[in-house]
């Protein structure tokens, strides 16, 4: 099997890197395009992109029209910006990639592929950046299938079923505006062609795009064909020094002895555990084996428990999003993480990719898939064998948050005591928005391992809580507009954005992964995280607090997906929290997060949704992977870069010129004897030591 030789933490630091820039034509390059940025909106962004580009070692002619290609951004709003370069970014690693094992140099992407127009975006971020560029016209090059697929999936409001009515589409359909003009002002559709794109459900008055129909249909007739194709059976599982239920060992053997596994099982039976008793069968099997997640956050805890589990031959973990960076490189078994969180695109990619066993473990209670087209974990229970685990270890038998979790889980309602100061258990609080502050104070900092989950408007909350921690202190850094105005010491605060530190140890520096989500506490010249390297918390020295983090005192259950605290506080505050479709996911996901003290907090009204909640429905996406329908062919999916379009996607070439204003003798007339010193001025060489002298040069800095 080919795998890069580049680790997925070897990535220089921006500031390892600055150093080694050399003076002349690099340093005026990077200069001009810093120079022009002159902190615009969304200009960290366009910076971040630009160090990690040149971390690629690019050429000086790629150098400069990259720097070219990104300036084009300027003037576009900061979100726009900011989600065009995190796709940008995860491209980057197929741009000039290193040699694989073999020997052998895989094929780079070219600078036109990063053009937005072959990008996985939505409209709403695509179209403003080619009108800015007087590039509409590309849009007219797409094939029209192409176009109404993708525009039917952003319309869809229920996006992890493949099916809507057809009142709800037109809806979103006439709602749906860009910069205040409606859709078919910039597109060449119509609502009565949609149709054309459409098809019914066998037995409902449903409709699904002819695409997502087609990717369905491709993935049933690849479980149809593994289903009754089994491997040797397992050994027993005696020596694995666990004491394990019939259930778990039910599951091993499924995982074992069949091609592709769907283990379904509750928050805190086992699920990691399984995995790795497993993974250790492959391996002494000598069979290659991927864990995947799909946050960097659960990849790192993944990590933690493969350090504990695997004194040596330790198995792979990447995020999916790797994976598809580094060319979906094919496993002999491939273990996905939270698999509940994957769409049909995903779980299409996963198949063509595994040459043994895929092995597809999650909570179909917890979280949905975000920004993908279907929910095949859920779907696929409902034809295909799946192994269940419903006996709790995490928490202790007799706790009652064990009780009232199946309570959700049965829809059986539940009147909870209110809280008086207990130390375990589950309770409610009754509060409303201002007492609620005051109760969160008697925890924070009092309590370890505290966490408080808010599922909607978390930032607002953390603003006020903030305000309340903080009433008698200074801020150490403020701003005039913002989620959130003011930084105090000893705030805490989450990363939004990954990031890569050099960290010394010993007498050398080892390159450390800070993902999205790592929470950590403000000091005075950056941020303690949570994660730990080598046993000692990693520091970060970094005064970009207000672009690449949030306040920390409470935030949403997404971020906590995977994590456990001894006690957990759910703030209820706000109309109707958990009664849309997926919402009663989202609270059970919430209320599985404590290992001792479980309190809700909200006033009367909130008590009785509480109840509401509990006794509605788990969301159910709709699917027919069992029905398989008949798809003009012209909709069979095709691969590009690890997302799936019907076909190739037309690139223009946006590359300015060949050569570079910063090149020796490109400007017309230009003499040899000629130096571009690296703050940009062009002189002769015998003037370079006077120049040397000059203020402009003396001035000059490049700054990251």
């Amino acid at each position: 099997m080919n795998e890069s030789v580049e680790s997925e933490d070897e990535y220089s630091p921006e500031e390892e890197l600055m150093k080694k820039l050399s003076l002349g034509t690099e340093n005026a390059i990077d200069h001009d395009f810093v120079d022009a940025l002159e902190e615009k909106d969304g200009y960290l962004h366009l910076k971040g992109t630009y160090a990690h580009f040149l971390t690629r070692n690019p050429t000086i002619h790629d150098r400069y029209n990259f720097s070219v290609f990104l300036k084009t951004f300027l003037g576009l709003k900061k979100t726009v910006i900011s989600t065009i370069m995190k796709e940008i970014s995860l491209l980057m690693n197929l741009f000039n990639p290193p040699r694989n094992k073999n020997g052998d140099t895989p094929e780079s992407i070219t600078l036109s592929d990063f053009h937005p127009i072959g990008l996985p975006l939505t409209f709403k971020v695509l179209i403003p950046y080619l009108v800015s560029r007087n590039e509409l016209n590309l849009i007219q090059s797409i094939p029209t299938a192409v176009i109404y697929q993708k525009l039917i999936d952003e319309l869809n409001p229920t996006i992890c079923s493949i099916y809507n009515t057809l009142f709800l589409l037109k809806q979103s359909y006439e709602a749906y505006k860009v910069d205040g003009r409606a859709i078919d002002q910039y597109l060449p559709v119509s609502w009565e062609e949609l149709q054309t794109y459409l098809i019914k459900h066998p037995s409902k008055d449903l409709w699904s795009s002819k695409y997502n129909k087609q990717v369905e249909n491709e993935i049933y007739n690849y479980f149809m064909k593994q289903k009754n194709y089994s491997l040797e059976p397992v050994d027993r599982v005696s020596a694995v020094g666990l004491t394990l239920n019939h259930e778990q060992k039910q599951a091993i053997a499924d995982a074992v002895e069949n091609r592709i596994t769907l283990l379904q099982g509750n928050a805190g039976c086992g699920k990691s555990t399984i995995s790795m008793i497993v993974a250790k069968v492959f391996k002494k099997k000598r069979q290659s084996v991927l864990f995947l997640t799909i946050s960097a956050k659960a990849r790192n805890l993944l990590r933690e428990k493969i350090v504990r589990a695997f004194p040596e031959n330790k198995p792979d973990a990447h995020t999916y999003a790797r994976w598809i960076r580094s060319g979906c490189q094919p496993y002999d078994n491939i273990i996905v993480d939270e698999a509940s969180m994957i769409g049909n695109d995903q779980l299409h990619t996963l198949l063509r990719a595994t040459s043994i066993r895929l092995i597809l473990m999650g909570d179909a209670k917890q979280i949905l898939p975000v920004c993908q087209v279907g929910c095949p974990f859920i779907g696929l229970q409902e034809c295909m064998k799946t192994s269940v685990l419903t006996i709790q270890n995490r928490q202790a038998a007799d706790n009652p948050i064990v009780k009232f979790v199946q309570q959700t889980v049965d829809k059986e309602p539940a009147t909870l005591p209110e809280y008086n100061g207990e130390s375990e258990g589950v309770f409610f609080k009754t509060s409303d928005e201002d007492e609620f502050l005051s109760f969160y104070t008697k925890f924070y900092g009092k309590v370890k391992d505290f966490f408080c989950i808010k599922s909607k408007h978390y930032q607002l909350l953390s603003d006020r809580l903030q305000e309340t921690i903080q009433k008698d202190k200074y801020p150490i850094h403020e701003r005039r507009y913002g989620p959130f105005l003011k930084i105090y010491l000893d705030d805490p605060v989450m990363r939004v954005t990954a990031t890569k530190l050099s960290i010394k140890t010993g007498d050398r520096y080892e390159i450390v992964e800070v993902t999205n989500g790592t929470f950590g506490i403000k000091t005075q010249t950056g941020v303690i995280y949570t994660q730990k390297h080598n046993g000692v918390p990693v520091e970060e020295k970094t005064n970009y607090l207000f672009n690449e983090f949030q306040l920390g005192y409470a935030q949403s259950a997404h971020k906590t997906q995977g994590s456990e605290y001894n006690v957990v506080l759910v703030a209820l505050h706000d109309k109707n929290p958990f009664l849309r479709e997926g919402d009663k996911n989202i609270f059970y996901t919430s209320i599985t997060r404590s290992k001792q003290l479980l309190i809700l907090c909200g006033n009367a009204g909130d008590r009785k949704r509480v109840i509401q909640t509990m006794t509605s429905e788990f969301a159910s996406p709709i699917h027919t992977y069992d029905s398989p329908m008949g798809v003009d062919p012209k909709y069979n999916v095709k691969r590009r870069y690890g997302w799936y379009t019907m076909t190739s996607t037309p690139v223009p070439n946006f590359l300015p010129r060949s050569t570079s204003p910063f090149d020796k003798g490109a400007v017309s007339g230009q003499s040899d004897d000629t130096y571009l010193c690296k703050c940009g001025v062009r002189l002769k060489k015998s003037s370079m030591k006077a120049h040397e002298q000059t203020k402009k040069h003396k001035a000059f800095k490049i700054d990251f």
